[in-house]
C-alpha cells in the first residue's frame, strides 16, 4: 500500500448526497433523539501513517454497542477463551440486537455482539463492582486511543439507564439460565456505563488500526494478542452490523461493528482502521450515511477483504 493511498474521490464519497428519508435518529434511548442529525465525520488511519480527517471528526459521540468490542477483548484477557465461550457462541443470530428469542427458546447465548452476549462479557470482566470495573475499561480503551481522559456522557447514561427494561430483561433471564453469575443492577450499571462513554471517529480509527495490527498501539506497546483481534475481527464480520451482518459483509465485506448512536467501527487487516459516525439510524441500528460511506469505499478503494 503507497504512502498515499487516498485521493480526492475519499471527498467525494464523503460529500455525496444520501437519502436518509427511511432512517431515524436512536428514539429508544430519549436522549439520543436530540442529537444533531448533520453531523457527520470519517476517519481513516493507515499502516503507512497516512490519516484521513474529514468533517466532525472531533465530535465526541457515546459509542452504544462499539463497546462490545471492548467489553469481549477485556473479558478475554480475564479469563481464558474457553471459560468466555463456554457461556456464548460465536453465531450469529439473524434477530434484533436486544431480542429475548433465543435465550427463551435455545436457552443459549449466540455471540458478544448482540446485548446478551455483551451483558454476559461484562460480567466476567474483574472487578469488586460497577465504579472498579468502568475505571478498568476507561483506562484499558485509553491505551488504543492514546485518549488521557475517557468521559462517559452522563446525561445520556443516565437515560438510558433509566429506560433500560429489556435490557434488564434479557440480564434476569440470563440469570436464570446460570450464565450471569453477578448482581443483575451492578452488572447493568457498568454495562451501560460503558455504552455511554464518549470517542470521537479519530480516536476510534486508532482503535481500528490497533485491531488491524495484531495488537500493537502507536508505542509499540502489545495491547492485544493477536488470538483476541483475530476472535474481535471475524466476529465483527459475521456479527458486527446486527441483523445486517450478512449483507454488509456480502455487499461491503469490511469487518465492522456498529452502534445505535451513529457509529461505525471498520478494520482492515494489515491495512487501516476506519471510523465514520452519522446519527440518522437504519431500523437495524446502523448508520444510513455510514453504510454508504463503507460501500464506497469498499468499490472504489478496492477494500472488500474477500
Amino acid at each position: 500500500m503507497s504512502k498515499d493511498f487516498f485521493d480526492n474521490k475519499i471527498y467525494d464519497i464523503f460529500n455525496k448526497e444520501r437519502d436518509c428519508s427511511e432512517g431515524c435518529l436512536a428514539s429508544y434511548i430519549p436522549e439520543l433523539t436530540k442529537i444533531n442529525p448533520n453531523l457527520k465525520a470519517l476517519s481513516i488511519i493507515t499502516f503507512n501513517g497516512e490519516e484521513v480527517n474529514i468533517g466532525n471528526f472531533n465530535y465526541r459521540f457515546t459509542i452504544q454497542s462499539i463497546s462490545k468490542i471492548f467489553l469481549l477483548a477485556l473479558s478475554l484477557i480475564d479469563n481464558s477463551e474457553e471459560e468466555v465461550f463456554r457461556k456464548i457462541s460465536v453465531e450469529p443470530t439473524g434477530d434484533p440486537f436486544n431480542s429475548t428469542l433465543r435465550l427463551e427458546t435455545n436457552q443459549k447465548v449466540f455471540n458478544p455482539f448482540i446485548n446478551a452476549g455483551a451483558l454476559t462479557t461484562a460480567s466476567m470482566i474483574k472487578g469488586k463492582n460497577s465504579e472498579e470495573k468502568i475505571e478498568r475499561l476507561k483506562k484499558f480503551i485509553s491505551s488504543f486511543t492514546d485518549t488521557k481522559e475517557i468521559n462517559i456522557n452522563k446525561t445520556i447514561y443516565e437515560s438510558e439507564y433509566k429506560t433500560a427494561n429489556k435490557n434488564r430483561a434479557i440480564s434476569y433471564l440470563l440469570k436464570t439460565i446460570g450464565v450471569l453469575e453477578t448482581d443483575v443492577e451492578d452488572n447493568l450499571l457498568f454495562y451501560t456505563m460503558a455504552c455511554a462513554i464518549s470517542l470521537s471517529t479519530k480516536e476510534l480509527a486508532k482503535v481500528g488500526l490497533i485491531l488491524a495490527s495484531g495488537g500493537i498501539n502507536s508505542r509499540n506497546e502489545v495491547i492485544l494478542s493477536k488470538r483476541i483481534c483475530k476472535i474481535i475481527t471475524a466476529l465483527m464480520t459475521t456479527c458486527g452490523m446486527y441483523d445486517h451482518s450478512g449483507n454488509f459483509a456480502t455487499n461491503v465485506g469490511i469487518p465492522a461493528k456498529s452502534g445505535v448512536s451513529g457509529g461505525i467501527l471498520g478494520v482492515i487487516p494489515k491495512k487501516m482502521g476506519i471510523c465514520s459516525f452519522s446519527p440518522i439510524i437504519t431500523e437495524q441500528g446502523n448508520s444510513v450515511i455510514g453504510v454508504e460511506i463503507y460501500k464506497d469505499l469498499s468499490e472504489i478503494y478496492n477494500l472488500n477483504i474477500f
